[in-house]
């Protein structure tokens, strides 16, 4: 049997596309849950831009989660390094970063200490779309009844 579609989750999640920047784009999965599909070059501005786009969606409200799925041969700008320092965001309870790279998931576990540190976002790494999936879930639903 062949292995499933990487992008297959869009359709069957029935996900709702929010933005295309770039080569990049955003889609609302649920009214606290996004996706980002990330390709190509990215940087400090294109990644504001995803999650901006998170913000402006109709009905948004704190918490939410990202699964960012990182696909194909993606770069990286070294401004990245400095994100979550950057003016105006909105911190995420929750980000989950697919990669079916390992070096990416490692070195992406080590900037998440940062961010859980600065924003109180919980950042994870994964090599299937699912499995970011749940993870964001299941740190929604912990924050959601917390509240």
């Amino acid at each position: 049997m062949a292995d499933e579609d990487p992008l297959a989750w869009r359709e069957r999640l029935g996900a709702t596309l929010l933005e295309q920047v770039g080569v990049c784009r955003s889609y609302q999965l649920a009214p606290r849950i996004f996706a980002f599909e990330c390709t190509g070059h990215l940087d400090s501005d294109v990644m504001f831009a995803l999650f901006e786009s998170c913000w402006k969606s109709p009905g948004f409200d704190t918490p939410y989660g990202v699964v960012a799925h990182v696909v194909g041969e993606t770069t990286y700008d070294p401004d990245l390094r400095t994100f979550a320092e950057r003016e105006g965001l909105v911190a995420a309870a929750a980000v989950a970063v697919i990669t079916d790279k390992v070096i990416q998931r490692m070195v992406l576990s080590t900037v998440g200490i940062a961010t859980r540190l600065r924003h109180g976002t919980v950042l994870t790494t994964h090599e299937h779309f699912d499995d970011g999936l749940a993870a964001v879930e299941r740190t929604l639903a912990s924050r959601l009844a917390d509240a």
